[in-house]
C-alpha cells in the first residue's frame, strides 16, 4: 500500500529488467501460492520494446498494482554517461554482459576476459584484471 500511485523508473527496462521480472513472476505463478494469487501483467510497448510495465495481484480482496516505466525515453544515455553528465560520484561500472549466461551466475575467479565486455576501454579493464 505504501507504494500506491508511485512509478518506479528502470533505465533500459524494455531491453533487459522487463524480461526478467515477467519471467520470474511467470515462474512464480506456477507455484502453488501463485496459483491461488498470481500476478498479471500489462505493457505499453513501441517497436516489441516494453515502454511501461504494470504489474497486478489480489492481496486481502484489493488488486495491488505496480506501474514502472522505462527511462530510456526521457533519457536516452547509457546509465553510465548520465552518471558524468550529472556529475554523480559513483557511475555506473562495466559488465561482462556476453559472460553473463545461467553456467557462470555463481562465478567466482578472474576477471573474464575483455571480449566479455561491450566497449571497454583497454586501461579500464586492466584495472579490473585479477
Amino acid at each position: 500500500p505504501k507504494f500506491k500511485d508511485i512509478t518506479f523508473y528502470a533505465h533500459n527496462l524494455g531491453r533487459f529488467d522487463a524480461p526478467f521480472i515477467i519471467k520470474a513472476l511467470s515462474l512464480f505463478n506456477e507455484t502453488p501460492e501463485g496459483l491461488e494469487a498470481p500476478y498479471y501483467f500489462d505493457t505499453i510497448t513501441r517497436n516489441k520494446v516494453i515502454l511501461k510495465l504494470t504489474v497486478k495481484r489480489k492481496v486481502n480482496d484489493k488488486v495491488r498494482r505496480i506501474n514502472i516505466h522505462d527511462s530510456v525515453g526521457i533519457l536516452p544515455r547509457s546509465l553510465r554517461d548520465l552518471c558524468l553528465d550529472y556529475k554523480i560520484e559513483n557511475t555506473k561500472a562495466y559488465f561482462p554482459y556476453e559472460f553473463a549466461i545461467s553456467d557462470n551466475l555463481f562465478y567466482i575467479g578472474n576477471t573474464p576476459n575483455i571480449n566479455y565486455f561491450t566497449d571497454i576501454p583497454k586501461e579500464i579493464y586492466k584495472s579490473l584484471e585479477r
